[in-house]
């Protein structure tokens, strides 16, 4: 596979999941308001996404491999969000947003955690 088709497998991948999230997210709003049929509606179209495009998706781009690759992979993406986050969140503070700041924060504590559960399955 050349380089580009992989990167645009990845973007294709990231589209997936960021609009399977938004829509169940939108799902939920919409059950809230008792508008189950569009509820239902939203939901499966994320699910569409995510069981469907995203899941062949991810099989051809080979980005699934062994337990212990997988879990290698996990961690890092880990620690990149981490960094990311930590860099969102000083932005977010410098520009005053201080509300988007305590949720980049909260966020790297909840990826602290769940990273020293995934550390501790490597050993």
């Amino acid at each position: 596979m050349t380089l580009k088709t992989h990167r645009n497998l990845d973007v294709a991948m990231q589209g997936e999941a960021f609009a399977a999230a938004k829509f169940r997210r939108f799902a939920a709003f919409a059950r809230t308001r008792g508008n189950d049929p569009l509820a239902d509606l939203l939901a499966q179209l994320a699910d569409d996404g995510r069981m469907n495009h995203f899941a062949k998706e991810i099989q051809l781009a080979g980005t699934i491999a062994d337990d212990t690759l997988n879990l290698h992979d996990a961690i890092r993406e880990k620690l990149c969000h981490m960094e990311r986050y930590r860099q969102f969140a000083e932005d977010a503070e410098m520009d005053g947003d201080l509300s988007v700041a305590f949720l980049f924060r909260t966020i790297i504590d909840d990826d602290q955690r769940q990273l020293v559960e995934l550390e501790a399955r490597r050993s």
